[in-house]
């Protein structure tokens, strides 16, 4: 029994681990989204001596996500409040829904080139934690027009 417990404490103290994209990636991007820093870091400078905390990706690739907006009343595009499609724990378990993008973590840029391609126009990135389940940065799609 108490072996469980020693695991699951060493999991928690543990520091993120930098994870690689392919070159590939995100229409070439691979490298552009390893080096990408997280928005709120100047609020957290420790980060840095925490083996990668201070990137947005740890050991989870960035993974596209479906997003929806809400322009607040006398507000414009850059003013909106983002909401992506991701997993989160319940008191019943895991279920896939709807949850509100903290502005702490949207990041006002894309990858270079990546507005060229038509497809690649509405594509929005999230990069969770190891869990899954907190958002650490956001990248979202540009304006429809």
């Amino acid at each position: 029994m108490m072996h469980r417990y020693a695991t699951a404490l060493l999991l928690f103290t543990l520091p993120a681990q930098a994870h690689e994209h392919p070159k590939d990636f995100a229409g070439g991007n691979g490298e552009w989204f390893d080096q990408l820093e997280r928005p709120d870091n100047a609020q957290h400078p420790d980060r840095y001596r925490t083996g990668g905390g201070h990137l947005c990706c740890t050991d989870k690739d960035a993974t596209a996500v479906q997003t929806k907006y809400q322009i607040p009343e006398g507000g414009s595009y850059p003013e909106a409040v983002w909401y992506v499609r991701i997993r989160i724990w319940t008191y019943t378990g895991y279920q896939i829904d709807w949850v509100k993008v903290p502005p702490h973590v949207i990041i006002h840029k894309r990858p270079p080139g990546i507005d060229d391609d038509p497809a690649m126009r509405n594509k929005a990135w999230v990069f969770l934690t190891a869990a899954g389940t907190m958002i650490m940065c956001f990248i979202p799609p540009l304006p429809e027009n």
